[in-house]
């Protein structure tokens, strides 16, 4: 009896993927028909659903005498700002290594002031000196044994303190633990060369078109430590494209890895 239960468990959380992407794709439709005016927030349009294409090369380093090995990655994602306050976001990416490894993560995030009607000023990120709470989850499957799916969750908060700058912390957090996971906790900071002018804030969410802003994130886990930067370059309102190197060291099991990566983010219909 209890062999049927796990099995039933497996086939569930199977299918879980593919159930965050029908509540995605059903909210977005819902909000963008909802959505009748061009509102620009710091997610994107108001209601109007926006997406990004992403891609990774890691070289991962072992122990002396053990080849070096390539991993290759691509991802998709889809971000609705539901409301003035809260948003919803969802990524698929596939990990190819020994196997392929099916990466999937729903985030929900929620500003404790009114971007849009709020009287203070504001970099990418929002108004300044009101924070932003965003909580996630999502798992990880492998092609080879999708019975052996692993939960994840993530949880960050992040203020803009300045028309320039913003400053925050995060965490995660594994269903189970492996040596090989060096982000666990983690501090991020933004800086943002140029400021919005007046009614052109949010018009490309990432930045001044043209402008080449900074995104960094560092911290580790009791079994590693973790850095990023990440170049981000909004090339117009509907177009943004960004860069990123990352490096992961743990010392035992003897592991090191350098990744880097690109995406695109399309805003359709900012202007």
């Amino acid at each position: 009896m209890k062999q049927v239960k796990l099995t039933k468990f497996h086939t569930l959380s199977e299918g879980l993927p593919a159930l965050y992407l029908l509540a995605i794709l059903f909210l977005g439709g819902y909000a963008a028909a909802r959505a009748a005016n061009l509102t620009h927030h710091p997610d994107g349009l108001l209601g109007k659903p926006n997406g990004y294409l992403s891609g990774q090369y890691v070289s991962v380093t072992g122990n002396p005498g053990v080849p070096v090995t390539d991993r290759k990655a691509l991802g998709i994602g889809l971000k609705i700002p539901m409301a003035a306050r809260w948003t919803i976001s969802g990524s698929y990416s596939a990990l190819q290594n020994d196997s392929l490894f099916h990466n999937y993560n729903l985030e929900f995030s929620f500003y404790m002031a009114n971007p849009i009607k709020s009287a203070k000023p504001c970099n990418p990120d929002g108004p300044v000196g009101a924070p932003i709470i965003a909580i996630g989850f999502g798992g990880e499957i492998p092609d080879r044994d999708p019975g052996a799916h692993r939960w994840q969750a993530v949880a960050r908060t992040f203020m803009p303190i300045s028309r320039k700058l913003t400053v925050g912390v995060g965490a995660k957090f594994y269903q189970k633990d492996d040596p090989l996971q060096a982000e666990s906790l983690y501090g991020m900071i933004s800086f943002f060369p140029k400021r919005y002018e007046k009614d052109r804030e949010y018009v490309n969410p990432d930045g001044v078109e043209g402008t080449l802003s900074f995104a960094a994130r560092g911290g580790g886990s009791k079994h590693g430590v973790f850095g990023q930067l990440e170049l981000i370059f909004p090339l117009e309102p509907e177009m943004t494209i960004s860069f990123l190197i990352r490096g992961e060291r743990i010392p035992v099991p003897y592991f090191r890895s350098a990744i880097a990566g690109f995406r695109i983010n399309y805003y359709p219909g900012n202007k």
